[in-house]
């Protein structure tokens, strides 16, 4: 009976991952996430809302390489937020992917490190809740914050990872996280 104990023990901690988290358990897709910075720079709130400070999170959802992501975002403290898509958790090195990075004064969007567009529209404020949308589609990615849009084409693969960073003594909170899968639609022609 000891030995079994101490086996379901080992196995109940051995399966404990304090650095990993699902968020929108609610909703048709469930999104898993993953701290990469200390445990005590995440904060997870209820089901679809996280504070993050001073870290890095991964956010995914399955085999969801085509998609649409929405959230709102507070940046409590600090002036910059920053985002990276099509690049993977495993070999993840800040720099690779399309970066986003937004402060008080412009966005400015990188491709593995080149910068190649800068958008003076799109910046950050300080507690005011702000409305992100990306649209990841095959070679394109639609950003929309509020009501300014930009696009990007790339010829990086799509990935189902989105990384949100926040930098030195900046504090954000992320709400009302969705995500949803875009399925195209291809018509079939027929020839006679």
């Amino acid at each position: 009976m000891k030995i079994i104990t101490i086996i379901i023990l080992l196995l109940f901690l051995s399966s404990c991952n304090p650095d990993r988290f699902i968020i929108n358990t609610k909703s048709q897709n469930t999104i898993f996430g993953k701290i990469l910075d200390g445990l005590d720079s995440f904060e997870q709130i209820n089901y679809n809302t996280f504070i993050l400070s001073e870290g890095r999170v991964a956010i995914r959802t399955y085999l969801q390489t085509q998609n649409d992501i929405s959230f709102n975002y507070d940046l409590i403290s600090g002036d910059t937020i920053i985002f990276v898509l099509r690049t993977v958790e495993k070999k993840y090195d800040n720099e690779n992917g399309i970066k986003i990075i937004i402060d008080k004064n412009s966005t400015k969007i990188f491709e593995n490190k080149k910068l190649i567009n800068e958008i003076k529209e799109i910046i950050t404020k300080n507690n005011q809740t702000r409305y992100i949308n990306i649209r990841n589609i095959g070679n394109i990615i639609h950003f929309t914050q509020d009501c300014e849009k930009f696009t990007v084409k790339s010829n990086i693969p799509a990935t189902d990872y989105l990384f949100i960073q926040s930098l030195k003594n900046s504090k954000i909170l992320i709400s009302g996280l969705e995500y949803e899968q875009i399925i195209e639609n291809y018509s079939k022609k027929i020839y006679y």
